[in-house]
């Protein structure tokens, strides 16, 4: 299925607004993450928990031979009921320059699609500053998680939760 196209748009500018999207469900909704900061996604593995830290951060996997932290999207973007899926995932992000993965309930499809930055409704305050807009796909529209805002790594890993998740372990 292609994007949704405005008619009276130039097709430099479609092109330029389109993205494809790895379609991730967390706590029963589906958002998306641009495929341009996703490195690979695994099926869940074993993953080693690291005492002391903060909720949101599940612990580490090692793939490639790389100890990589797991946050739990769901629980940083202040979702409940997060990595509940019949199939969950490790999506490998790459964030502020960092490796991490991103535990999701699943992976459902990659789609490309028209990006709007300016559709994203201020409903809900704590989950809207994790998102880069709305992506809209046929008659359906996907949030768009900015990874970046998301887990601000430096934040995320030590503890804190920008997006509406709560803080500290």
């Amino acid at each position: 299925m292609r994007a949704d196209i405005q008619t009276g748009t130039n097709t430099a500018q479609v092109a330029a607004d389109t993205r494809n999207i790895v379609c991730v469900t967390a706590a029963g909704s589906e958002y998306g993450i641009d495929v341009s900061v996703v490195l690979g996604v695994n099926p869940l593995m074993a993953i080693t928990p690291v005492p002391g830290a903060p909720r949101h951060i599940r612990g580490v996997v090692k793939i490639r031979g790389r100890a990589i932290p797991v946050v739990e999207l769901a629980e940083m973007i202040g979702l409940t009921g997060g990595a509940a899926g019949s199939k969950p995932r490790i999506v490998i992000v790459r964030a502020a320059g960092e490796l991490v993965g991103l535990l999701v309930d699943g992976v459902t499809r990659v789609i490309s699609a028209r990006l709007d930055v300016t559709g994203v409704p201020p409903a809900c305050e704590s989950v809207t500053r994790c998102l880069e807009g709305v992506a809209r796909f046929g008659d359906e529209i996907v949030f768009l998680i900015d990874v970046n805002a998301v887990l601000d790594v430096r934040g995320a890993l030590s503890g804190q939760s920008v997006c509406g998740g709560e803080d500290a372990s």
